[in-house]
């Protein structure tokens, strides 16, 4: 085909954030919004030849139907109804001209003038070419109107010319002001130069553009290194169609004053300063009504006078969009902030392997390679900056020897990227950022370096000498800098820095001789929470107290490291058994090695050495490490001797090590007591002493135990009236026991459920393992129908994996050798069964089995030798293993018809 015919284009309004966010949904409108299109244009006579992603080209072979098609296209999308949310809104301009066909599809000046013509349309409007215009004027349908907008630029094309916009009752009226009224010769600022191109930052980069399309300002903020300026530059390219009057960069990184703004302004709008005019009016007097982007890169260091003129293009200028990079946001009306924070290990890595493949193309990536990438990622905070100059050090090392020398991470990192000095060192990006900070706030960044994983205000507080409004009012502007990470927790704000900001600011606290006295008021800080901690048990403050430890677990190891090494073995010894009650909730066993054995028996007749065996023991148990326990308990006096402490201790060693029941009670009845949690944890521990006790007595032996059930009961009444959560939660669980021990199924399985209901909150999963275990065993007890089997099986089994996923080891050994072997042996898994069972009574000898009697002979002698000999090399975790995947396939094989599982029996 050859000759004048009248183009539709239209296009549909950000798609590319609608396909992100809701693809699903994005599928199903994209199909409707084709039949709608193509309804439109089949009805007023023209033909679709062409989709352009998510828009279409439709021809005419008169202007007039274009125009009706443009119009119901534009009233389909507005009327309809989408999944989107939002609905589909579309671009659609009009064009008349002369036409090539070639393989069934057009070409020539026309096409291309319409495609420029439809990037200048808002959405909801239709744009119609001066060309359309004149050819319609006398034959113009009377529900529709011609607006004259102005003249434009369109890009690439010599002249500029007039444009309308389509009237009707139901369409959008175009604003001149979105087309773009003035008409001067485009021009385009010179970009920086990058050698390769972004990786990672997809979802930045919609934000980025999305938000330039929209608002007035855009401010991309984050630390030194983060790719503000490379982002940017990405955006700019991808915007600078859509501005015809340019896209301007303008670096201020290379002036040092306020007032210097607007002459580098000026400067990078190719304008030349006048010595007796000023560079503001200058600067608004050049972009005038032009429909420019404005890029001010390098903002923090002068962002009142960047503030001045950005305000004053915003309210002059209003066809002028300004993207800034920058620290801190500019703080002025209609900017949008947008923070760069660290890429995520996807994205690190990949950005770590692509720079590093350009440098080192023989590069193997296998499995071993790739961890070491990882690793090295999360050491360096994924900081894009630290990444790339990291991958920079492949020509001559692999990833591997790189992570490993990260400990000198500022003069390992060099040989940056670009011109600009400060990203070629890591410490140099760094020292730029801190150059700006005033003497109050490099006090407290630097401060702030010797905590772990974060602090609290009351930790800044102690660290700094500031009182908490001071300290806030600092911590602030910091975060107005980007230096330090603000984070809302259940317990509060905390504020943290990067590992790598740490690790600088640690260099300015030894070149200044301060670091040994702000690690000892760290310790001292720590010293008095930990004491708090302990103090919180069995009070409305409990819960707080458990999640604080948490948060505070990397600082409370650090302090008791700093007072082993100064010599202060006490103070090391009271932190670690004032939290050593929550380390048993969680459970962390790392705190067992935190002190030395050797420190523990040193100060056995001690209370405080008394107190922190007897919970270090408990701990060892559970950790399944029962000679440490016996160890730690070795040198605590085996009777009571008045002290509440050594009396707890004396009781632990009984329990747990030699299992004397009788005297262990002894020793707890006769233990007086003064301070309200120590007077709970000794009967805490009558109460295991009494479940102990009813869990080896023989059913017609248990009469006595409603009385211990009773005492259970009112331990609970107390926490509930002191407001202890976690304290009210593992005492429940032990309830929860007695009630099962004396045969209330029902009462057991409620009062479980509500204490690992309490623990599960607080994430102390111990406790929840604890609670539900109970419920497994009544589970397994009741089994009235093929259904209640199934369930307790499949209960059982998500509790194995659950206390896999915790670490919680005593856990796992105890269901091994119980509620699991007994599960399997009912299956008729009977190998598996002893095989667990055998590999947890390797690890904690005398354990009750429940398996029956004759339990060897059904496998027989010589499979029972190879399922001794093959428990004797299983770890507990090969143990775990094997009984998941037996349970799995029973459950696989049963699941659909419970019916089919052997007859409950054992």
């Amino acid at each position: 085909m050859r000759g004048v015919v009248s183009l539709l284009f239209t296009d549909i309004v950000s798609s590319t954030r609608a396909w992100i966010e809701y693809e699903a949904e994005m599928a199903d409108d994209l199909a409707r919004h084709d039949s709608l299109l193509h309804e439109a244009c089949r009805t007023h006579g023209g033909q679709v030849f062409k989709h352009t992603g998510d828009g279409m080209i439709a021809w005419f072979p008169e202007p007039t139907p274009a125009l009706r098609a443009a119009a119901a296209a534009q009233h389909a999308m507005a009327s309809g109804t989408w999944r989107v949310p939002g609905g589909i809104r579309i671009r659609a301009a009009v064009h008349s001209g002369a036409v090539h066909a070639r393989d069934d599809d057009l070409f020539g000046p026309t096409v291309n003038r319409s495609a420029r013509l439809l990037g200048r349309c808002p959405p909801g409007g239709v744009l119609v070419s001066e060309v359309t215009a004149g050819l319609v004027a006398h034959q113009m349908p009377v529900e529709f109107g011609l607006r004259e907008l102005g003249r434009v630029q369109l890009r690439d094309l010599a002249h500029s010319e007039m444009v309308y916009g389509l009237t009707a009752a139901h369409l959008v009226e175009v604003d001149p002001m979105t087309v773009t009224t003035s008409a001067p010769t485009p021009q385009v600022g010179l970009l920086p130069a990058v050698d390769s191109d972004l990786v990672g930052r997809q979802g930045e980069m919609t934000r980025v553009t999305d938000a330039v399309r929209s608002k007035p300002v855009v401010s991309i903020v984050g630390a030194g290194g983060m790719g503000k300026t490379r982002l940017a530059i990405a955006a700019a390219k991808t915007l600078a169609p859509q501005f015809g009057d340019g896209v301007w960069w303008c670096d201020l990184a290379v002036i040092g004053a306020d007032s210097e703004v607007p002459t580098a302004v000026l400067k990078g709008l190719a304008a030349r300063p006048q010595q007796d005019r000023d560079s503001n009016e200058m600067v608004i007097e050049h972009l005038g009504d032009r429909h420019a982007l404005i890029v001010l890169d390098n903002c923090e260091h002068v962002v009142n006078g960047a503030s001045r003129l950005v305000t004053a293009i915003r309210h002059r200028c209003p066809n002028v969009k300004v993207l800034t990079t920058s620290q801190e946001a500019l703080g002025i009306g209609g900017e949008q902030v947008i923070t760069l924070s660290s890429i995520n290990a996807e994205e690190a890595e990949r950005l770590f392997m692509s720079r590093a493949t350009e440098v080192r193309p023989d590069l193997v990536w296998d499995e071993t390679t790739r961890a070491d990438v990882g690793e090295l990622c999360v050491q360096l905070d994924g900081i894009p900056l630290a990444i790339e100059l990291a991958a920079a050090r492949c020509r001559s090392m692999s990833p591997g020897e790189i992570r490993d020398r990260l400990d000198d991470r500022f003069r390992l990192l060099r040989g940056g990227r670009g011109q600009v000095e400060r990203h070629r060192t890591l410490h140099a990006t760094v020292a730029w950022s801190y150059g700006l900070l005033g003497d109050d706030e490099r006090r407290v960044f630097d401060r702030m370096a010797v905590f772990h994983d974060g602090a609290a205000l009351d930790g800044v507080v102690a660290v700094t000498g500031l009182d908490e409004i001071d300290a806030v009012d600092v911590l602030d502007r910091l975060a107005a800098r980007s230096l330090i990470a603000v984070v809302d927790t259940p317990i509060g704000t905390r504020y943290g820095q990067l590992v790598t900001m740490r690790r600088f600011a640690r260099e300015r606290l030894i070149e200044r001789g301060e670091l040994d006295e702000v690690v000892d008021a760290h310790l001292a800080w720590a010293m008095g929470l930990a004491e708090w901690m302990r103090q919180a048990v069995i009070s409305p403050s409990e819960a707080v107290a458990f999640r604080r430890y948490l948060a505070e677990y990397d600082n409370l190891r650090a302090a008791v490291s700093r007072a082993l090494v100064t010599g202060q073995v006490t103070t090391a010894l009271r932190i670690v058994s004032d939290i050593s009650l929550w380390a048993l909730c969680r459970p962390n066993y790392e705190v067992l090695d935190w002190v030395d054995e050797s420190f523990v028996a040193a100060a056995a007749d001690s209370a405080i050495g008394a107190r922190l065996a007897g919970q270090l023991a408990e701990l060892a148990v559970y950790a399944g490490d029962l000679p440490r326990a016996d160890r730690l308990l070795a040198n605590v006096a085996d009777a009571s001797n008045g002290d509440a402490h050594c009396d707890r201790a004396t009781a632990a060693k009984l329990l747990w090590a030699q299992g004397d029941v009788d005297r262990a009670e002894r020793v707890l009845l006769d233990c007086i007591t003064t301070d309200p949690v120590e007077d709970f944890l000794r009967d805490f521990y009558l109460l295991n002493v009494a479940n102990v006790r009813l869990t080896m007595a023989a059913p017609e032996d248990r009469g006595w135990g409603q009385s211990a059930l009773a005492a259970g009961i009112a331990l609970v009444a107390r926490c509930r009236s002191h407001g202890g959560q976690l304290s009210r939660a593992v005492t429940l669980a032990i309830v929860g026991y007695l009630h099962l021990d004396l045969g209330d199924h029902a009462s057991s399985m409620a009062v479980a459920a509500e204490s690992a209901q309490l623990a599960q909150e607080l994430g102390a999963w111990f406790i929840v393992d604890l609670a539900q275990l109970g419920t497994a065993e009544s589970l397994t007890e009741i089994q009235m129908t093929p259904e209640d089997r199934l369930s307790a099986i499949r209960w059982v089994r998500d509790l194995l994996a659950e206390a896999v996923g915790h670490r919680n080891h005593f856990m796992v050994r105890y269901m091994l050798g119980y509620d699991v072997a007994l599960t399997l042996w009912r299956l008729d898994r009977c190998e598996t069964a002893l095989l667990v069972g055998a590999v947890s009574s390797r690890l904690h000898p005398g354990r009750f089995d429940p398996l029956p009697a004759d339990a060897a002979a059904v496998v027989g002698p010589e499979v029972m030798s190879s399922i001794v000999a093959r428990a004797g090399e299983l770890s507990l975790s090969d143990a775990a293993s094997c009984a998941l995947a037996a349970l799995d396939d029973a459950l696989a094989r049963f699941d659909d018809d419970p019916s089919q599982m052997p007859a409950a029996s054992g």
